[in-house]
Formats: structure tokens, sequence, C-alpha cells
């Protein structure tokens, strides 16, 4: 008899442990080197798929785009790839820039006091995946 009533509690235990909702899972990752991830699959193997940072690529403005000698012209970097930092330079030719920004902002100012002076300016923007190519812009001051 006490077997029986055992074997009564376990089928009443089985069928309540059946009838239980079952609770979803979490799962949580963080990875630098990702911009985004894509979860693939169907229950219960799933892939998770990580989308590496591309580096920076940038384009170069200048506002006003031909200014007056003594004013100030902005140089504004427009970039695809989240970039956290901007390298500005000036120079008469490719070999001959100088740094004149270094920010966390893509937005830089500079001024020349002497008309006709025609200078290159470049940018180059860095994210965690690295350093884009440089985008350059050529401004001749009136």
């Amino acid at each position: 008899m006490a077997l029986g009533r055992w074997l009564a509690a376990a089928a009443a235990a089985w069928a309540l442990a059946a009838a239980a909702p079952a609770s979803a899972a979490n799962f949580t990752y963080e990875d630098p080197q990702c911009a985004d991830f894509t979860v693939t699959g169907t229950g219960p193997s799933y892939t998770l798929t990580c989308t590496f940072i591309a580096t920076p690529a940038c384009q170069l403005q200048a506002y006003p785009a031909n200014p007056a000698a003594g004013t100030q012209v902005s140089l504004v970097a427009s970039c695809t790839g989240s970039p956290f930092g901007w390298i500005f330079t000036k120079g008469s030719s490719p070999a001959s820039q100088a740094q004149i920004c270094g920010t966390s902002s893509s937005t830089c100012v500079d001024s020349v006091p002497t008309a006709g002076t025609t200078l290159i300016y470049t940018v180059l923007g860095g994210n965690a995946a690295g350093r884009g190519p440089v985008a350059a812009i050529t401004v001749t001051w009136q």
C-alpha cells in the first residue's frame, strides 16, 4: 500500500512539473570589436554572429569653401564607422602636412592671414577597428 501511495504521489508531482510553464533564457554578450550581432537558427540551437566594426570612412567639407584671409574656416568631417577620434592636418602639399587639431570632435577651425594661400586639409578618423583612409580638401583663401 505504501508503494501505491508513493507511485500516486510521484505521478502527481510529474504531472505538475510537466504543466509548469517554461521560462525564457536570457543571454548577454558584449564584444567591443562588434558593431552589431545577428541571431540565426531555431530552438534549441541558435548561432550568434558578430558584425565587425568597420574602420571609419570620412568626407571633409570646409565652411565657407573659399574663406577670406584673416577669417576662420570650419573643417567638418562626416564619417561612417562611428569614429571616436579625428586628426586634422594642413599643408601646402601632401608631404608637408602638420597636425592642427587632434580631437574627439569632428570639427576643426583654422585661419590664415594671407590672401591667395592654398592649403590641403586632411582628416583621419579612428575607432576600435583602427584608422580609416585620409580624406582631403583644398582651400584657397581669398
